[in-house]
């Protein structure tokens, strides 16, 4: 049986706010969020909380702890963007869309 199966992530979702900076233009906050509503098995429940000043918030449930979903988005970031982490704790993840 694989680690993910004895700690039984798919079954305990975690609640998590994410905030990503540096969301200067529209295209960058579909391209976001698109990119989390696409990991169906990683995150459910994708709610966008807000968008000011090139400040996005989501909100979702998570299959992975926050330190593993902000190491799977950089890892594996939407389409015309990388993401740099900038802290993880709490439930929440605060990041920046930097130019790739």
């Amino acid at each position: 049986m694989d680690a993910r199966r004895r700690s039984g992530r798919r079954r305990l979702p975690h609640r998590v706010e994410l905030t990503v900076g540096g969301v200067d233009q529209l295209w960058k906050l579909k391209a976001l969020r698109d990119s989390l509503r696409g990991r169906p098995s990683d995150v459910r429940g994708v709610a966008q909380r807000s968008y000011t000043a090139g400040v996005a918030e989501f909100s979702m449930e998570s299959a992975l702890p926050p330190e593993e979903l902000a190491e799977a988005l950089v890892l594996s970031p939407p389409d015309g963007l990388k993401l740099q982490v900038l802290d993880i704790g709490g439930g929440r993840i605060q990041a920046r869309a930097v130019a790739p």
